[in-house]
């Protein structure tokens, strides 16, 4: 969904709805979907070419070369900076899709504290973004990547619990291939499903905007989001 458009989101299985309420009452409510997609095509995930180090060169897409399999979503993770806070989305069996949240602590070189205690993890974990890999404090590392025109084969879902509508989403009205039109959404505080949705996107493929929101009614799922760090409204 548009960023400057999505207000009230309601899930319906492998689809999100969308409406905006700025439309004048005699009207019904334009109605917007992004739907969830199938795994990535890895052998067109490529290293990003290097560039300057700082904030928003960290934003993007990352993989963990230790979890990631062929043909699957298996270590994926999605990065983004909103209001100073780092936001990471990201799944490690492909299934469930986790969140978690850190600090800058140093600009040059970019220095992140993450906090992945609600994924059974450390409070405090230190990360070093540089030379476009972001290295960990236990010698681990996720390398970022880019994505060509077909790197996303979309696909429909089977049916599976529908409070957890975590996944990787396309905006069709955005989407022409790459990251163009990509959302990466969890409903878990770590690994836990919770009422705080995350959403990481991209409407051009390059700049990456996140955005945080609530579950306000569990059947069908109805969730606001503040997209006002993404160009588009509060509620």
């Amino acid at each position: 969904v548009h960023s400057s458009q999505l207000v009230n989101c309601r899930f319906q299985r492998a689809t999100l709805m969308g409406c905006a309420t700025s439309s004048p009452a005699s009207q019904a409510p334009k109605v917007l979907e992004i739907t969830r997609v199938s795994a990535p095509v890895p052998e067109i995930a490529m290293p990003v070419e290097q560039h300057s180090q700082d904030i928003t060169a960290l934003c993007g897409f990352f993989q963990d070369s230790t979890l990631y399999k062929p043909d699957a979503m298996q270590g994926l993770r999605f990065i983004a900076v909103n209001q100073g806070i780092v936001w990471i989305v990201g799944t490690d069996d492909g299934k469930v899709w986790w969140t978690v949240e850190g600090q800058i602590k140093q600009v040059e070189p970019v220095i992140l504290e993450l906090d992945f205690s609600s994924k059974g993890g450390p409070a405090e974990f230190i990360s070093t973004y540089e030379d476009n890999k972001l290295t960990h404090a236990d010698g681990s590392a996720w390398l970022q990547c880019t994505a060509t025109g077909s790197w996303l084969r979309p696909q429909n879902l089977p049916s599976r619990d529908d409070r957890d509508t975590g996944g990787l989403y396309v905006d069709p009205e955005l989407f022409t291939g790459g990251f163009k039109g990509l959302r990466a959404m969890s409903v878990r505080k770590g690994a836990e499903l919770s009422d705080a949705m995350t959403v990481i996107g991209s409407d051009d493929g390059t700049s990456w905007w996140a955005a945080r929101g609530r579950v306000v009614q569990q059947e069908p799922l109805v969730a606001v989001l503040d997209l006002s760090s993404a160009g588009g409204l509060r509620n």
